[in-house]
């Protein structure tokens, strides 16, 4: 390893501040941080599963792709709950294969949405403009919601041993 790299190590252990400009928070914090997330987006996985679940009751012959993408969502924000648990004793860093899961788990949600939107638009002789709208606005904060996990995991994981083997 070279002096950056000692450094970048050094500088990650538990307790300490990150090595880069992240508002100088502790690895504490950061566990904190994924650990909020993690339930807010299990939370909110838990409540859309459940629309998706009545919608697709309601309809006849299809179902609400929803109930796949919350789904995903929701085990890949448990898995990162368990792994965390607000406590950075015992947090194993998540491997690069696990933070692309995870993210994936989120684009699949971000797509789910996209596909709705285009859905709105092209279904039929008329645009959905609320359901437009609504799928819009879920696209580009579940875009965002992937792009904020991958950073939090990033963060969280003070060993930069990139290991490709697990979840």
């Amino acid at each position: 390893m070279n002096f950056a790299n000692n450094y970048k190590h050094a500088s990650r252990s538990i307790g300490q501040t990150s090595s880069y400009a992240n508002l100088n928070l502790t690895q504490d914090d950061h566990v904190r941080r994924l650990s909020n997330f993690a339930k807010a987006c299990m939370g909110v996985s838990i409540f859309f599963w459940c629309w998706a679940l009545k919608n697709s009751t309601s309809m006849t012959g299809s179902f609400d792709l929803g109930l796949f993408s919350f789904f995903l969502s929701g085990t890949s924000s448990f898995y990162l709950y368990t792994n965390c648990k607000d406590s950075p004793e015992g947090v194993q860093p998540i491997s690069h294969c696990g933070r692309l899961i995870v993210v994936a788990t989120h684009l699949i949600v971000t797509l789910n949405y996209a596909l709705g939107a285009f859905l709105a638009c092209f279904l039929g002789d008329t645009i959905y403009y609320g359901f437009l709208y609504y799928c819009l606005c879920f696209t580009l904060i579940w875009f965002g919601s992937a792009i904020m996990v991958w950073g939090l995991i990033t963060n969280t994981n003070w060993d930069d041993e990139e290991d490709l083997s697990g979840f």
